[in-house]
C-alpha cells in the first residue's frame, strides 16, 4: 500500500471540509455523502469519454 498516494486522495476532501468549517458552514455527513454520490460517478464518466474520446483521435 502506497500511503503517498492515499493520502493524496483524501487530502482535497479532508481540505474541503475544513474550509467550509472555518467559513461558518456546517456540511452534514449526510450532505456530505450525497454529494460524493453524486458527483464521484459523474467525474468517472466524464473521465472515460473524454479518454476513449483521445483514443478515437490520436489512435492505439
Amino acid at each position: 500500500m502506497h500511503v503517498g498516494e492515499e493520502a493524496a486522495r483524501l487530502g482535497p476532501v479532508i481540505g474541503w471540509r475544513r474550509i467550509a468549517h472555518e467559513r461558518g458552514h456546517d456540511v452534514r455527513l449526510k450532505e456530505f455523502t450525497l454529494l460524493g454520490v453524486l458527483t464521484v460517478p459523474a467525474a468517472l464518466s466524464a473521465a472515460t469519454v473524454a479518454l476513449w474520446g483521445l483514443l478515437a483521435l490520436l489512435g492505439p
